[in-house]
Formats: structure tokens, sequence, C-alpha cells
């Protein structure tokens, strides 16, 4: 109730779809922003092969290398900080202080360093929330929703921002790409899946 903006609005059929009954039949769910297009016919096979064993399949964000604040900084725009974006009122969102609140609730950047080793992937630690597919009838993966969705109620509608917070706070990392099967060298624009398009209005 504290923002109307549509793109607020949206975040709810993000991250609260299990609510929706139309799509509670389904096993997986595949969250993609109106700027991808898809360009591989075998990405739900891979999605469905991969889910289940990982519960969640995302993007690394190659510009922010793993690190939350890098993140935090990029944010600090009037899609966010203007109480007037694509001409509707919304109220201020504080970026800054949702991250510093995120440290004092334990957010840890180094968290991320293991998984980077592991992974091979210096990026880590922020993901792109353009392209994320969930399993559909999984606990846990309902659990992360819930309290995604209550930072972007709480906090900001900057979801990129709270994902890698959640992530940490329930230990729930998803199967990670590019990686040795599916490339993206530029995961931000265009991959083996997809190609990613600019923000219309």
């Amino acid at each position: 109730s504290n923002n109307k903006h549509t793109f607020n609005i949206a975040e709810y059929y993000k991250q609260n779809f299990y609510n929706i009954e139309r799509l509670k039949k389904y096993d997986v769910v595949i969250w993609l922003d109106g700027t991808i297009e898809i360009i591989n016919e075998n990405v739900s096979k891979y999605i469905l092969d991969n889910i289940e064993e990982n519960l969640m399949i995302g993007w690394s964000h190659e510009h922010r290398n793993g690190f939350l604040i890098d993140e935090v900084i990029a944010s600090d725009m009037n899609r966010y900080t203007s109480t007037k974006w694509n001409n509707q009122e919304q109220p201020y969102q504080n970026v800054h202080k949702q991250y510093i609140n995120y440290l004092k609730d334990d957010y840890y950047e180094q968290y991320w360093n293991r998984y980077k080793k592991e992974n091979n992937n210096k990026n880590m630690g922020v993901w792109l929330t353009c392209f994320v597919a969930f399993s559909n009838k999984n606990k846990e993966v309902r659990s992360f929703l819930e309290l995604w969705y209550a930072q972007t109620l709480k906090c900001t509608t900057q979801d990129q921002i709270s994902f890698p917070y959640v992530c940490q706070k329930l230990n729930m990392i998803p199967k990670t790409l590019p990686n040795t099967e599916i490339k993206g060298k530029f995961p931000h624009s265009c991959t083996d899946f997809y190609i990613k398009h600019g923000h219309g209005k």
C-alpha cells in the first residue's frame, strides 16, 4: 500500500507467484523480464534437467564481481531514488540504507569467496534477476520467495540487492550460469539462452 507504482506491483508476480492459483499446477516457474528474448529452443529442457537438484537457477552479474555494495552503488538511480519515475509517483527508496541494514543483520561479502572458487566464477554473489528459474513445489523455495518478497515490501523494489541477502540468509545458492555447459561471456546482455534488450517505457 506504500508503493502502488506498477514496477512494484509486478514484484508480486515475480516473487510471490506461488500464491497465484493458475500457477500452482506447474513444477517449475521461470521469471523473465520483458527485456529478455529467448534464443535457444533447449532452455526448458536444461531447466527441467537441473532444477530439482538445485531448486533455483540464475545468472551471475558480470559487472559486480560478486560484491553487493557494487550493486547498491549502481542502483543509486532515478528508478529507485526519484519520487516520480516513468510518469508515476513513488516513495523515495534508500538502497544504501537497505545495504547497511543487511550488514547489521550479518550480511558478509566474503561469504561468497568459497562459492567463487568452487564454481570458478568470480561473479558469484550477485545475480541478475531478469532470468531466474524456481522449483515451484518445494518448501525451501517458498521460504526463499517469502523472504525475498518481504524485502521488496520493507525496503526497496531493487530485488537484485535483496536476492543475495536472502541467498545468504537461508544458505540457498542457485545453480549459477554461465558455466562449462552454458556460455555467456556477457550475461547481462547476451548468452547461449537469451538476449537482453534495453528497458523501454
